[in-house]
């Protein structure tokens, strides 16, 4: 059985938020942590900062809305680099 905070969220929860993108949301203290995972073929990750920052912005503000609490950290996973990439939104 996995722990849950008071938004029903845990460490280990992925979700889907438009039948195609695969992220996971979890929660800090201060806020809501975003990780969506990309399979872009890139080279470095200013290339997904440019595809998908505003795509995050979005999914952060909908997210907000939907628990109530801040998104604090947004990350791009990509499989192609093998680490995740920090996105300001």
């Amino acid at each position: 059985e996995t722990d849950t905070d008071d938004y029903g969220l845990s460490d280990s929860t992925f979700r889907w938020l438009d039948g195609q993108t695969f992220w996971h949301l979890f929660a800090a203290k201060d806020g809501l942590v975003l990780v969506d995972y990309k399979t872009d073929h890139v080279k470095e990750g200013q290339e997904l900062i440019d595809r998908y920052q505003r795509q995050m912005h979005y999914y952060s503000q909908a997210l907000e809305r939907a628990y109530g609490k801040k998104v604090k950290e947004c990350y791009l996973y990509s499989f192609a680099l093998g680490k995740a990439v920090a996105v300001e939104v």
